[in-house]
């Protein structure tokens, strides 16, 4: 766990000197019981995510860093989604750590608000985003995967925060996906608009 969570290079507000230190004298980092282990492992992973994976300027993650390239400028559907999705779950059970809870917390509604601030009039999503100056939809035709992701995501924020708008928003979704993806012959969801096959 040391070499993988500890390392300095992938905890950006860690004391970096100070980590180096512990790894030259054989010292552990993380605490050998479980739940405590849990605790820090999480610590790290969403100082991580804040840290080298979001970005200020949009309030959103990013799919990837790098020590040499640094932040990336794309996000995806289900990388967005998914993260929600794992904030949501630190906010609901490291009930006893206020400061990682309150984190985990912000970081999941800001995700869900850029979300907001990227569906369609129609209610859809595009397979991701990339960032620059301003905000650039990619893909083409709008695909499944995009859509059960946005769903997904903003319930997971739903249930966390009990902001509405979270809920409507992937009602709105279904409803695109209910009109634009459903095949009423054959009883599935297509992939993408337009698709003879699932």
């Amino acid at each position: 766990y040391d070499k993988l969570f500890g390392d300095p290079k992938w905890n950006p507000s860690a004391d970096r000197d100070k980590l180096r230190k512990l790894f030259k004298k054989g010292k552990t980092i993380f605490p050998k019981k479980p739940h405590k282990l849990s605790k820090g492992i999480t610590a790290v992973n969403v100082k991580n995510l804040k840290g080298l994976h979001f970005n200020e300027k949009h309030g959103t993650l990013v799919d990837s860093w790098h020590p040499k390239t640094k932040q990336g400028d794309k996000i995806s559907l289900p990388y967005a989604a998914m993260a929600i999705v794992a904030l949501a779950n630190t906010h609901h059970h490291l009930h006893d750590v206020p400061k990682l809870k309150g984190a985990a917390k912000k970081m999941l509604t800001a995700q869900a608000k850029f979300l907001l601030r990227q569906q369609n009039d129609d209610g859809s999503f595009a397979t991701g985003y990339r960032l620059g100056d301003d905000v650039a939809a990619l893909g083409g035709e709008k695909r499944l995967l995009a859509q059960t992701s946005g769903i997904r995501g903003l319930l997971a924020a739903y249930h966390a925060t009990d902001n509405k708008e979270f809920w409507n928003a992937a009602e709105k979704t279904y409803q695109y996906m209910e009109q634009n993806l459903r095949s009423e012959k054959a009883n599935i969801y297509r992939a993408e608009v337009g698709a003879d096959k699932s």
